[in-house]
């Protein structure tokens, strides 16, 4: 994935560091934290209702420390130190994120969070980037479903296709016979701060990467801007409006012979083509060729185009 700072730590104490989890009560938290349980790494859960987090610690049975923390204050996560790993999976983090990630640089730590809002990783690397290098700070936005699955998709079709030099990429909610579901069903498979991130993509202004494009390569367009196609294994198109993505900056970064990269995200069902329909009112209405090229047709190339939601 991407990350505004690249750069190792030449001054890192010699104590082991943290794993400092934000949002250990919500869904997202929850899995991470679960997860954390599986190593033996010092944990420390911050939030601002400790007693919460302390009954979310003893369902799960995750040993960790826990910490009084507002994500909306100054200095919302207490005695940072650079060797600390900092994940955070509270937003909407448009409106809440910031903070946190400005003690993260403050501190020469590293961060790691499970936005899938665009406007909100087009703020950090635009904003952040010669902060977070200044103090050798390493800061990965957009590590969970949005979108490192995107990122690892193209890497892979990007090292079995080198020659390609554009890249679509398409996320997808299918049922167990890989069907997408449709829009009615959303609830039933997403929490409320993702359908919240959801409102907020397509109310905010959005951005495709086009190498020949400034800064970072980004172009603005609105959300829903164009119609993507796919083809899924069972020969059926699949369609997605394009988003901003993590993808934009991570794999130009890897990849520098790719000049072009669009996200699209599918997971309106019978409303995307209206989505876009939509958009275009915004401006001059662009489709992309039906089903060619598409990056599971490609016959080097197994693209993650959709993942299973009930996996």
């Amino acid at each position: 994935m991407s990350s505004i700072s690249n750069d190792r730590k030449t001054d890192m104490k010699s104590a082991p560091g943290r794993v400092v989890l934000v949002g250990a009560t919500g869904y997202t938290g929850r899995v991470a934290l679960a997860e954390l349980a599986n190593y033996e790494l010092p944990v420390l859960v911050v939030g601002r209702d400790v007693s919460r987090l302390q009954s979310v610690l003893d369902e799960i049975g995750t040993p960790a420390h826990v910490a009084y923390g507002d994500a909306t204050a100054t200095d919302p996560i207490p005695d940072l130190g650079p060797n600390d790993v900092v994940v955070s999976t509270v937003g909407p983090f448009s409106k809440i994120g910031f903070r946190i990630v400005d003690s993260v640089i403050a501190a020469g730590a590293s961060y790691l969070d499970s936005t899938g809002e665009p406007p909100y990783i087009h703020d950090l690397f635009t904003s952040r980037s010669e902060a977070a290098k200044a103090q050798n700070a390493t800061v990965v936005p957009a590590f969970g479903y949005d979108y490192a699955p995107g990122a690892a998709a193209g890497a892979t079709v990007l090292n079995r296709a080198p020659s390609a030099n554009a890249l679509r990429l398409g996320y997808f909610l299918t049922n167990s016979a890989a069907e997408a579901i449709s829009f009615r069903k959303l609830k039933r498979v997403t929490t409320p701060a993702t359908r919240e991130s959801l409102v907020g993509v397509a109310n905010h202004p959005s951005f495709a990467f086009r190498a020949t494009s400034s800064p970072f390569g980004l172009s603005p367009e609105p959300s829903a801007h164009r119609l993507l196609h796919f083809t899924d294994e069972h020969n059926r198109d699949m369609r997605a409006i394009t988003v901003g993505g993590g993808e934009h900056f991570s794999i130009p970064e890897v990849f520098t012979q790719v000049e072009s990269i669009d996200v699209g995200l599918g997971w309106l069902g019978g409303l995307t083509r209206p989505a876009h329909i939509g958009a275009a009112v915004l401006g001059t209405r662009l489709q992309s060729p039906p089903r060619t090229p598409n990056l599971r047709g490609h016959p080097n190339a197994h693209a993650l185009e959709d993942f299973d939601a009930q996996s």
